[in-house]
């Protein structure tokens, strides 16, 4: 074969390839997501057979990227630390309000209670094991995360309850102080290894969440605390919550939000994702375009995929994106809420295929 019949051969062979991949990419692209997917309801349901197995709660926490936080690429599981009530039994509080907001004040009347080192900034408290829950605001002086001792700052944790505490101490109560997860507030993760998806597939924060459009990667304006959302199962093998920024109608700040609806995780591309996070100043703010030619978002997008937790059984599905007719861009949270309403209604668990 002479030299020329050989550069013939491969530049034949070039063409073939260059026509072929354009034609393949879409195929490969839509393999990457569904074991994106299947990989996801794998390591969500190892999380809850070890919550099942071990008797304590355990979270996955999905890591925010950290140059495009409004995506995740790296699952985790971390520890969670068990409820605090006092170093001895019998450890009483009292209660009593300190200023608008509304604020209150935590002293301890009676027993043994540590809180440097236990105790984080935004764990939660609870009263006699009923009624709402109190953000912990304080005291931290030396700015570690960690409050330095009581009496503590509280703040009620919903707007709408009220209260029967007055500017005088109320009487000796018990308390329940949920901790936040580990990792969640900068203690070290579960030593089980973490998930890493591959570097196409991503997990869409931007359009995952509840069913009532708790987005996930969105923060509170101003801020920039891109801590990652924490899914939490308990030891019967439910989905109790979420830990996530909230929106405005609650108290703004990183706590759980209590799961009695369905939570959506979208399985998408990278180049559909919103290019910056939104803040949620006023809940009005224009929703950032994709870098994706074509302009759609993930949840637009046929070729992905939802992957659901049902927090009352724990159950995990995995459905394809069906988001309708595509509308005008004033209608994508109906276009939203409509792919999240067939996710749900959906019995068919595809990544399982």
């Amino acid at each position: 074969m002479t030299l020329v019949e050989l550069l013939v051969v491969i530049t034949i062979l070039l063409l073939f390839t260059a026509v072929a991949i354009p034609t393949m990419r879409p195929a490969m692209e839509g393999r990457q997501i569904r074991e994106a997917a299947r990989a996801v309801h794998v390591y969500l349901g190892r999380a809850r057979n070890r919550a099942m197995r071990t008797g304590r709660p355990v979270g996955v926490l999905f890591e925010r990227f950290e140059t495009q936080p409004q995506i995740c690429q790296v699952l985790r599981q971390v520890e969670v630390p068990p409820p605090y009530s006092g170093d001895i039994v019998d450890t009483l509080v009292s209660i009593q309000v300190t200023g608008p907001g509304p604020t209150f004040r935590a002293t301890l009347v009676s027993g043994l209670a540590t809180t440097v080192g236990i105790v984080r900034v935004g764990d939660l408290m609870r009263l006699n094991f009923q009624g709402p829950y109190y953000r912990i605001l304080g005291p931290d002086q030396d700015q570690d995360g960690y409050v330095d001792a009581f009496p503590m700052v509280l703040q009620l944790e919903t707007r709408a309850v009220q209260v029967p505490w007055t500017t005088q101490p109320s009487r000796a109560m018990a308390f329940q102080i949920i901790r936040q997860p580990a990792f969640a507030s900068g203690g070290m993760p579960s030593a089980v290894a973490p998930l890493r998806l591959s570097r196409d597939a991503v997990i869409d924060l931007a359009w995952s969440g509840p069913d009532s459009f708790l987005p996930l990667g969105l923060e509170p304006a101003g801020q920039n605390d891109f801590r990652s959302p924490v899914l939490i199962f308990t030891p019967d093998g439910t989905a109790q919550a979420i830990y996530a920024w909230r929106p405005p109608n609650l108290l703004p700040g990183y706590a759980p939000y209590p799961l009695v609806e369905p939570v959506h995780f979208l399985i998408g591309r990278r180049d559909r994702t919103p290019p910056s996070p939104r803040t949620f100043q006023s809940g009005l703010e224009p929703f950032p375009s994709p870098d994706a030619e074509d302009g759609l978002y993930n949840f637009q997008d046929p070729g992905n995929l939802w992957v659901t937790v049902f927090p009352q059984t724990g159950l995990i599905n995995v459905a394809e994106v069906n988001a309708g007719a595509q509308l005008d861009p004033q209608q994508l949270i109906a276009q939203l809420e409509h792919a999240r309403r067939l996710a749900r209604q959906s019995q068919v668990a595809k990544g399982e295929r």
